[in-house]
């Protein structure tokens, strides 16, 4: 998936290796976006190129949150996973049941 940027220099362009569900996070210039391919990204919002990327094993359909320079995304690898947003360097993981809204509406019908 080409995932358009548009910053405060220039138009940049970044090609994912799948489609973009996820919303986009911001901080200090960097544009944090997670992506099916599993891949959490972090790039410049000045220039548009990858600063880093963080892999893990299934996609990434949640919208990443930064706080206190620490960016937190989950995957459906069922966990969520909290990353230094400068560097890309996991902090820490922790594997988490993820129940299905679907499934759930479609049981109490």
């Amino acid at each position: 998936m080409l995932l358009m940027l548009e910053p405060v220099k220039k138009n940049g362009k970044y090609e994912t290796g799948d489609k973009v569900y996820s919303s986009p996070a911001v901080a200090n210039n960097i544009i944090y976006v997670g992506s099916k391919d599993g891949h959490l990204y972090a790039l410049d919002a000045g220039t548009g190129e990858v600063k880093w990327d963080y892999e893990t094993r299934e996609r990434i359909i949640s919208s990443p949150a930064v706080a206190n320079e620490i960016v937190y995304v989950g995957s459906d690898d069922h966990y969520i996973y909290a990353l230094d947003a400068g560097t890309g360097e996991e902090k820490w993981h922790t594997e988490q049941e993820i129940v299905s809204l679907r499934l759930q509406l479609l049981q109490t019908a």
